[in-house]
């Protein structure tokens, strides 16, 4: 997972993990748009993966997640210099 918004993606739809982390659905949406899933949710949204068997949503994860923006390897990957041929 390499952002709030795939691991939102992870689950049928924003309906279903709002039901499983006990949120509203319109705030689900605000996160998929917003690309970010608040602090204080990362320990429900983790037990909730696993609960459904969704693999990679761990607390750490959404917190490197949350502390970057993206997760490390894709800021790696903007780190690589271009090739010039």
């Amino acid at each position: 997972m390499n952002s709030f918004r795939e691991v939102i993606r992870a689950w049928p739809d924003t309906a279903t993990l709002a039901g499983d982390i006990g949120a509203r659905t319109k705030t689900v949406r605000q996160w998929l748009f917003r690309d970010r899933i608040p602090a204080p949710f990362w320990s429900p949204v983790s037990d909730a993966a696993r609960k459904r068997r969704i693999p990679g949503v761990t607390v750490e994860r959404l917190a490197s997640l949350g502390a970057t923006g993206k997760a490390p390897a894709a800021i790696v990957a903007e780190r690589q210099p271009e090739h010039v041929a």
